[in-house]
């Protein structure tokens, strides 16, 4: 889809349709970036391991 809608972009001479296609295409790559991007507020916790934990001895 976003390449057609960049195809329609690039060369369509509708600037209705183009405006279409880049409101769309624009949204499409939004969702994208909400998908991939961690919400602020979700923490991430890293487990270190602490002396004597089984986890860091590597014997």
């Amino acid at each position: 889809a976003k390449a057609t809608l960049q195809s329609v972009i690039d060369n369509s001479t509708e600037a209705e349709l183009v405006a279409q296609a880049r409101a769309r295409l624009d949204a499409i790559l939004a969702s994208e970036l909400e998908e991939t991007t961690p919400a602020p507020d979700e923490e991430l916790e890293v487990p270190l391991g602490e002396e004597g934990d089984p986890q860091d001895s590597e014997e």
